[in-house]
């Protein structure tokens, strides 16, 4: 019936198209080029041509089911991979079958149950305000104006590689509010931040564009799309011995509980919780989000206390 449907689409007799899971990788891929980074763009074809294709490369996607993608999971953990790299499978599959739905190729996503265990990625990270207020002070006066906007948007809880597929077409300057589109964020929702004032001011520092990505990668000894080196300065300019780029979510969202605001309201401004997508809340969530991310940064920027954060990481 599935295939009748198709071949008769539009009252007009169609070829039906046998899409295997390779073919509509490589569509999948080019739909996203102009859409996330280089970088993103790389990892999940290494991901996929490592532990995907050579089970189902072949297979008509039509054929697929959730037992072969669960499989594919399974021999991952049985080989003592890390359950992160399983979730990974989940992370990339489910929305390249929702891209086969939208084009009529297949009717159901057979990765949107598959199971994967949960495990203990609980981390610790201490740091005292003195410390986070110099490392938040180094960033916002950064000399170079493209490192500054980039650390100013994890400093305001982004993801790295959401903050490096970050496109000028997805950041509305008048209206206040930049966009993070599903492809892009870990939630797979499309979101969107408020465009607070250190991020307008390190932009405009940068030059404004129409279009492109925001923080293009360039060569040599320091690379913006894997900006380590440059972070490993700030942290001795503060005085940290060791913290991950990832740990600027820890340091807003810990912060935030203590200084006692909702963790609705966190989750909101860390892109864990969804975002209506009517213009009447989506304002009030923007607000809220500002609201968070600023108590944060002024919280340290004004109180000498010692903040620990007993954080889970989260990807």
């Amino acid at each position: 019936l599935e295939q009748t449907a198709t071949a008769f689409k539009d009252g007009t007799l169609q070829a039906v198209r046998k899409i295997t899971f390779d073919k509509l990788f490589d569509e999948y891929l080019e739909s996203k080029t102009h859409k996330s980074s280089p970088k993103y763009l790389k990892e999940i074809r290494y991901f996929v041509e490592k532990w995907i294709s050579p089970v189902i490369g072949q297979t008509e996607i039509k054929k697929i089911t959730a037992a072969h993608l669960q499989k594919i999971i399974n021999t991952i953990l049985e080989l003592g991979k890390a359950t992160r790299t399983a979730d990974t499978v989940v992370d990339y599959c489910r929305p390249m079958f929702e891209y086969a739905i939208e084009h009529d190729y297949i009717v159901k996503n057979p990765a949107k149950k598959l199971s994967v265990p949960r495990y203990d990625n609980k981390q610790y990270f201490e740091i005292e305000s003195d410390k986070a207020r110099k490392l938040i002070t180094a960033i916002i006066t950064h000399t170079d104006p493209t490192y500054r906007a980039l650390f100013s948007f994890l400093i305001t809880g982004r993801r790295l590689n959401e903050v490096l597929s970050l496109r000028w077409e997805w950041i509305h300057i008048e209206a206040g509010y930049y966009e993070i589109p599903s492809e892009t964020n870990k939630a797979r929702r499309n979101e969107t931040y408020p465009l607070m004032l250190i991020l307008l001011n390190a932009l405009e520092l940068m030059g404004i564009q129409k279009e492109g990505l925001v923080f293009t990668p360039t060569r040599g000894a320091v690379k913006r799309s894997n900006p380590r080196h440059e972070w490993a300065e700030l942290l001795k300019t503060a005085g940290i011995e060791k913290m991950r780029i990832h740990d600027t979510r820890h340091l807003i969202g810990y912060a935030a509980a203590n200084a006692g605001l909702s963790l609705h309201s966190i989750g909101q401004a860390l892109g864990h919780s969804d975002q209506s997508t009517t213009a009447r809340y989506s304002n009030i969530n923007l607000a809220t989000k500002s609201h968070v991310v600023e108590t944060v940064l002024n919280q340290f920027m004004s109180v000498e206390a010692t903040v620990v954060i007993d954080a889970e990481v989260e990807g």
